[in-house]
């Protein structure tokens, strides 16, 4: 026999509930579980994206960032999942972690969210292309966090399946967090010889708000840890 999924109590005979919970309560109890069961599984999605070290990022910011950065915190507080984001600054400034912080955020408002590295999705890209498992699919997350664009030149397949997931992004408003040691006009440079494509990448970098990150913590250059 059935039982009831609010409190668990059997049916008296088929059909008969043993309790007084109706139909309608039992629908609404009954949606608000998945609803629980699919924001797990969404954490879960993220979490596992994320190297170890930057899963403590998902807790806080340490108040000295913030104190630092109040107008990039105060932006990143009105994040949508239709947003980008670009932040650069040097190694060690903080950027990944206001950045990891803003896809978590959304994540918790309903959003399903992907932490991705440059280098190691150009290194996926070519596994493929060797025969090997396909790369990360970025251009299904609702938000995407993407690490260090623009750290080296992407060979031309790359630079490509970057492109096509950036145009993409970018055409269908989807939240897309980008981190950078240089300014986005560099990046596009660094990543496009041909100045058409580069003009194009740029225009995408730039779709959103910039932040150039520059503050002094714990002795390192930057200012978003």
């Amino acid at each position: 026999m059935n039982t009831c999924p609010l409190c668990q109590t059997p049916e008296l005979a088929p059909g008969v509930p043993g309790c007084f919970h109706t139909p309608q309560e039992n629908v609404q109890i009954a949606s608000i579980r998945k609803a629980e069961v699919d924001a797990q599984r969404r954490h879960e999605s993220y979490l596992s994206s994320l190297p170890e070290m930057y899963r403590g990022y998902l807790e806080t910011i340490p108040a000295e960032i913030a104190k630092a950065n109040r107008e990039l915190i105060a932006h990143a507080r009105t994040l949508s999942p239709h947003s980008f984001l670009y932040l650069h600054g040097p190694g060690g400034s903080g950027k990944t972690h206001l950045a990891v912080r803003a896809g978590m955020r959304l994540l918790k408002e309903g959003a399903s969210a992907l932490y991705a590295n440059e280098a190691h999705f150009y290194r996926a890209v070519e596994v493929e292309r060797e025969g090997g498992p396909k790369a990360p699919d970025l251009m299904k997350p609702q938000v995407l966090v993407y690490d260090d664009v623009g750290f080296k030149a992407a060979s031309p397949a790359t630079l490509q399946r970057f492109y096509e997931v950036l145009e993409y992004r970018w055409s269908n408003r989807m939240a897309t967090f980008m981190t950078a040691n240089r300014p986005p006009e560099e990046v596009a440079s660094v990543l496009a010889q041909d100045d058409g494509r580069a003009s194009a990448i740029l225009s995408r970098l730039r779709a959103g708000k910039v932040f150039a990150v520059t503050r002094t913590i714990d002795g390192r250059e930057g200012g978003l840890a």
